[in-house]
């Protein structure tokens, strides 16, 4: 879940600045040729189903901001972790994580593919007394 959640804070960070100005331009202007194009020599549907994909697009957008919107609390408090854990701790121990897959028979009789697996950890020995065990 952190991964991910850093995952979308990035891709939020990186598209940010652009769509406020290069981007926000582009999408203006190619929507002005679209426009003209369709008025001179065309009969409306090159703008209509233009107006379609930009409606999508938006709603893409709008669907990435508001899950970035509600992750970044997640990702905030992680970070917090981490900075407090750099004044407080030390790292005692790293593993790393395992895949495990397999070929058996399931509770119903039924032939089957195992999967399962489990993340990289890192050991903390913190300043507390308490060794903390974070997933990576």
């Amino acid at each position: 879940m952190v991964q991910f959640t850093n995952f979308i804070y990035s891709i939020v960070n990186t598209v940010a600045p652009f769509m406020t100005g290069t981007v926000a331009i582009y999408i203006v202007a190619f929507s002005l040729v679209v426009f003209i194009y369709d008025i001179f020599f065309g009969d409306g549907s090159i703008f209509e189903w233009f107006c379609y994909i930009m409606i999508g697009l938006a709603l893409a957008g709008l669907f990435v901001y508001i899950l970035a919107l509600f992750l970044s609390p997640i990702y905030e408090k992680e970070q917090d972790w981490r900075n407090w854990a750099k004044e407080h701790c030390k790292v005692i121990e790293k593993r790393e994580g395992a895949t495990t897959t397999g070929v058996g028979i399931s509770l119903k009789g039924q032939a089957g593919v195992f999967l399962g697996g489990e993340p990289d950890q890192t050991g903390y020995l913190c300043d507390d007394g308490v060794t903390y065990w974070k997933n990576e």
